[in-house]
């Protein structure tokens, strides 16, 4: 069966049947026990609520801790370090009633300190909301472990709510039931040399996020370890001024996802075996959107072909596996100085939210992105085998266009653009009162998309505008069947529309300039 243009293609995506996702799903914590043996700290010196630890996270595999029992501190040694109030667990003595008592009795300016060793929980760990400063801090990743494999009551592991001044440092969040460690709206919040993983990998089961901060002001994320989760490892959405840093990210569906959110700076991260390393999306139906100023630099984005084991329902369940970086629908963002290598379906693609086949309700929504710069990246042997798996069509049909050799080269262009573009842009955007800089060919590439000095060892990248705005395909997609018709040819048009001439998106943006990480005491990069 023929079915005409992208529009078609929509409507038959119900083998799909997304919507988008938030990246906020709700939590529910239940309420701990009566009692407590923490020990609080008599006297200390310092200050709260901000983290030091340089961390490492040069290990891989899930990094998590199968020991027990008690360090041999005892609560006010734990607490020499830190500042007063200061409550200390010790694993072997303190279970979860004594833990949440101890929770409870927070104030602001209040450290936890995590004895080496496991602790078992069944149940979220309580965290009182909007308290200021607090500091959760453990003797390491894969030292201090917060076990939650036997989890029955609430769905996150930890979840944070208000405040400002949030730190989390060094320990890990094993198999929680739904998100590893959920912060909302909050500022000045601090992960430092956390790992959150399943034991269970590539599982659908396996919770949505790992580090997952949302509607939140000044974030750093540094040095941490995460593994496994169903749709991000590092998920941050709808906040602003974001440093993402020195992270490694494996085996989950994305590795960091920066989502409807401004000013971040994502650098010197390690994306690797996952579906897709390094995604920057802005999607409708949220009340922060228009995602700009995210810059993606000095990270190495390699072997990215993890099947996409995400959950039916959300937006990077159709992500195909085998996809190094994709910005969708965000603007004025830089990608460069990467690595991206081995990702069998594309190493860097720019597109529009119509490729998620998701229909636009929200007259608020742009669905376009524009005024983005892709520029002096490595990029070698990508796009050597993209996903055919129905359930994500883009890959299907670049593998089929690949299949029928529509690309120079034998493989899948390095730079991908999908072409569909707003014909009134930018009076769409405010009413054409920021002209893109002059020498831009506007007339064939309306959308300020800009590809510079990406190559690898064959020499320059590829570049291809598929203009998917003309898409045919032949094939039905409804319940991931076939029309029995289709004679095994190209699966679409494809491969006639793809144009592989860069020259009017050889263009030269100016630099992002960025005030992502001008909270921090470093200043950021």
């Amino acid at each position: 069966m023929r079915v005409s243009a992208l529009a078609s293609l929509i409507a038959a995506a119900a083998l799909v049947g997304c919507s988008g996702s938030n990246g906020s799903s709700s939590s529910s914590t239940s309420t701990g026990g009566s009692t407590t043996t923490t020990t609080t700290a008599s006297s200390s010196s310092g200050s709260s609520g901000s983290s030091s630890s340089s961390g490492s996270t040069g290990t891989s595999g899930s990094g998590s801790s199968g020991s027990s029992g008690s360090s041999g501190s005892t609560g006010a040694d734990l607490c020499a370090a830190y500042p007063q109030p200061c409550v200390a667990f010790n694993a072997g003595v303190d279970d979860e009633n004594s833990i949440n008592a101890g929770m409870a009795t927070a104030t602001d300016g209040t450290t936890f300190v995590f004895s080496a060793g496991s602790f078992s929980f069944s149940n979220s760990l309580n965290v009182p909301q909007n308290l200021n400063h607090i500091t959760f801090v453990g003797a390491g990743m894969g030292t201090t472990t917060l076990d939650f494999t036997g989890q029955v009551s609430g769905s996150d592991g930890m979840d944070i709510t208000g405040g400002t001044g949030i730190t989390l440092q060094g320990f890990t969040v094993l198999n929680a039931a739904q998100n590893a460690i959920k912060v909302l709206s909050s500022t000045n919040v601090i992960f430092e040399a956390v790992e959150t993983t399943w034991t269970s990998s590539a599982d659908p089961a396996n919770g949505p996020y790992g580090v997952y901060p949302v509607g939140c002001t000044n974030v750093l994320i540094e040095n941490c370890h995460i593994v496994g989760a169903s749709d991000s490892g590092v998920y941050v959405g709808q906040s602003s001024n974001i440093v993402v840093r020195g992270n490694q990210v494996e085996g989950n569906v994305a590795g960091i996802e920066i989502e409807n959110s401004f000013n971040a700076d994502v650098y010197a991260n390690n994306s690797h075996d996952n579906t897709a390393g390094l995604l920057v999306f802005d999607l409708p139906n949220l009340l922060q959107q228009g995602g700009h100023d995210v810059r993606l630099f000095n990270n190495t984005v390699v072997n990215n072909n993890t099947a996409n084991f995400g959950r039916s329902g959300d937006i990077v369940s159709i992500v195909p596996a085998g996809s190094g970086v994709i910005l969708m629908a965000n603007h004025d963002d830089e990608v460069f100085d990467n690595t991206v290598t081995g990702n069998h379906t594309a190493a860097i693609g720019v597109i529009s939210y119509y490729v998620s086949q998701i229909p636009v309700t929200d007259p608020k929504y742009y669905p376009f992105p524009y005024n983005d710069a892709i520029h002096d990246n490595y990029v070698n042997d990508n796009g050597t085998a993209p996903s055919p798996n129905p359930a994500q069509p883009i890959g299907f049909l670049l593998a089929n266009a690949n299949t029928n050799h529509a690309f120079t080269g034998g493989h899948v262009v390095d730079e991908l653009y999908d072409g569909i573009v707003d014909p009134n842009f930018p009076a769409d955007i405010d009413g054409g009162a920021n002209l893109p800089d002059a020498g831009v060919d506007l007339a064939n590439n309306p959308m300020v998309i800009c590809f510079t000095n990406n190559g690898g060892d064959g020499g320059a990248a590829t570049f291809g505008n598929l203009h998917l705005d003309q898409l045919q395909i032949y094939v039905q997609f409804p319940d991931g069947g076939f029309n029995p018709d289709w004679d095994g040819g190209a699966a679409s048009n494809v491969g006639a529309l793809v144009n592989q001439d860069a020259t009017a998106y050889t263009c030269v943006l100016p630099a992002v300039q960025s005030q992502a990480g001008g909270w921090l005491d470093d200043g950021g990069p």
